[in-house]
């Protein structure tokens, strides 16, 4: 049997320090210039290109579709398939991370090629 690494999704948030850093590498600026920089307001986005890249496109009728039947079959179904695969999503304090259905859908959409594995 191999032995599968699981990787604690959480550890990848961009921290409070991080967060804090950006935002203050933004001050001074106008709105505009704001607007047009990037910056997550919670890492949730960063998580998302960390892991796969690229967030999910939902244009993407497969995309959308995977999505749609991790929703129906709820957090446990998208918790279970993302440790099969390798990903823990549950945050440290029991509950599952915010993006669960983000992160499965991209998974299982990198699992079947329809973008590309990171």
């Amino acid at each position: 049997m191999n032995k599968t690494e699981i990787i604690r999704v959480t550890d990848l948030l961009p921290s409070a320090e991080e967060i804090e850093k950006e935002r203050k590498s933004l001050e001074g600026l106008s709105p505009e210039q704001i607007m047009s920089e990037y910056m997550p307001n919670d890492g949730r986005e960063v998580l998302l290109i960390k892991l796969f890249g690229e967030l999910p496109d939902y244009r993407d009728e497969r995309i959308n579709a995977i999505w749609t039947k991790f929703m129906e079959g709820g957090r446990d179904m998208a918790v279970a398939y993302c440790l099969s695969e390798g990903l823990d999503i549950g945050e440290h304090d029991g509950k599952v991370i915010k993006p669960w259905c983000d992160i499965a859908t991209m998974l299982k959409a990198s699992k079947l090629g329809i973008v590309p594995s990171k």
